[in-house]
């Protein structure tokens, strides 16, 4: 438990001025509250310090030492502003009351003991743990996915996790870092309600109204209390989703300058394309966020050009990476992927994608004269009670989606409004969803809509 609450308060001190350096190099007032900047420049920092350490990785094994100098080099960078340093000041004086210190730790005391607990996801053995290890001690591989097809997966998660989990530790805190996504929600909560007192925007109540939902799904109800104990990249997208949601909400409520190509549209489209690089699952947050940064105030070839640029430097290290470990850049989708040396068989590479996201092909044959696709439906809702949970998720869902879109879509300026964005990205999330994976856990990162 110390080893966790130990780690976490290391990874605030190192994100938060990544992520404010962020902002404050960018000029991005558009988080104007001082614990919406907080909240805002952690994740920021969180998603900037997982890419570099997964970019770090193409050539250095990510020791307990690399990832230090990693994390020391960047919060180095992030303190040359001078409106970094002051900011930190006043986030350290409003936030150093005795009665805060002691809440704090009172809460990341109860989330270590909850994450300190014996790891029971089957991922995590399987191949999870495994990938940490090899980012540990020897970087990236070429054609690691030889050896064992799921570990030619990449994800900047692991890459995070990898400088935290010594092998002398033997997984006994593989799940630091899930814990930590815990801690950052749990903040989250307790900003927006302390900002409530004051008058709650609509980015308040959506935020507290996503958050009372995830949380107890994630304390409580499996498979995700089990994800939380371990370090399953399904966590910080399930939380991410939600965090891209509010933070649209909050440039929505302020119009961009007309003369700006940076402005805080920049912050979803940052957290998405991290989203991304830790799943790909997240591929329909990172398509509304890129249209979001382009057609809310009108798109240009300018814009077009920023945002592409933006994404494609973060998605590089990934790239690259699944390219090295198995010759697909998107590993494993089979797009784009390049005939290696270390290249594993087509047919390997479409029977894991075909074990991951071909979930119409896992019931078997269906009947003669049966619709495919809906044979597969009707046998994945009889499998257990959860699945219809999952179903009434869905249609709950896509009716307030459709309610939302309803309402504000034919309104003048209906793209400039932050609820239209959320409700498209909900509809389209589920229907990623439906057509790649519908189980249990999935449709829990897009409960908030």
């Amino acid at each position: 438990m110390l080893y966790f609450i130990a780690v976490w308060i290391v990874l605030m001190v190192v994100c938060c001025p990544i992520g404010l350096a962020l902002l404050n190099g960018l000029s991005l007032d558009g988080f104007d509250r001082l614990g919406d900047r907080l909240i805002t420049s952690l994740w920021v920092g969180v998603v900037v310090l997982a890419i570099a350490l997964l970019a770090v990785s193409l050539i250095l094994p990510l020791s307990p030492l690399v990832g230090a100098v990693v994390a020391i080099g960047l919060c180095a960078l992030a303190l040359e502003w001078r409106k970094t340093r002051v900011e930190l000041t006043t986030i350290a004086a409003r936030s150093g009351s005795r009665h805060r210190i002691l809440s704090f730790l009172g809460w990341a005391i109860a989330i270590a003991a909850l994450s300190s607990r014996q790891v029971t996801w089957h991922d995590t053995g399987y191949y999870h743990y495994g990938l940490i290890q090899w980012l540990s001690q020897y970087g990236t591989v070429p054609g690691l996915s030889l050896l064992f097809s799921n570990l030619g997966f990449t994800s900047s998660w692991f890459a995070l996790a990898a400088p935290l989990n010594a092998s002398f530790f033997e997984a006994r805190v593989s799940a630091v870092t899930n814990g930590f996504v815990l801690l950052l929600a749990v903040l989250h909560g307790l900003v927006c309600l302390r900002q409530a007192r004051n008058g709650a925007r609509f980015s308040d109540r959506f935020a507290m109204a996503f958050l009372l939902i995830m949380l107890p799904v994630t304390l409580w109800l499996d498979p995700m209390s089990s994800i939380l104990v371990s370090p399953s990249p399904d966590l910080p997208i399930a939380f991410l989703v939600g965090l891209v949601s509010w933070a649209m909400l909050v440039v929505a409520q302020k119009p961009a300058p007309s003369n700006r190509a940076m402005d805080d549209r920049i912050v979803p489209l940052i957290l998405a394309t991290g989203a991304f690089t830790i799943k790909l699952t997240a591929l329909p947050v990172l398509a509304i966020s890129s249209l979001f940064f382009v057609l809310k105030q009108g798109a240009t070839g300018r814009r077009i050009l920023l945002g592409g640029a933006i994404v494609g430097f973060l998605l590089s290290p990934m790239l690259i990476s699944g390219t090295l470990t198995s010759g697909c850049p998107l590993y494993p989708a089979t797009a784009l992927c390049l005939d290696l040396p270390w290249s594993p068989p087509a047919q390997a590479v479409q029977q894991i994608a075909a074990n991951t996201h071909n979930w119409t092909t896992w019931y078997g044959t269906p009947p003669s004269g049966t619709h495919p696709w809906l044979w597969a439906i009707g046998q994945w809702f009889n499998t257990s009670p959860k699945e219809k949970v999952t179903v009434a998720i869905i249609l709950g869902a896509i009716g307030s989606a459709i309610y939302v879109l309803k309402t504000h879509f034919f309104k003048a300026q209906a793209l400039r409004r932050g609820e239209v964005w959320v409700a498209a990205m909900g509809i389209l999330g589920i229907t990623f969803l439906m057509l790649t994976s519908p189980f249990f856990d999935l449709p829990c990162r897009i409960l908030q809509f």
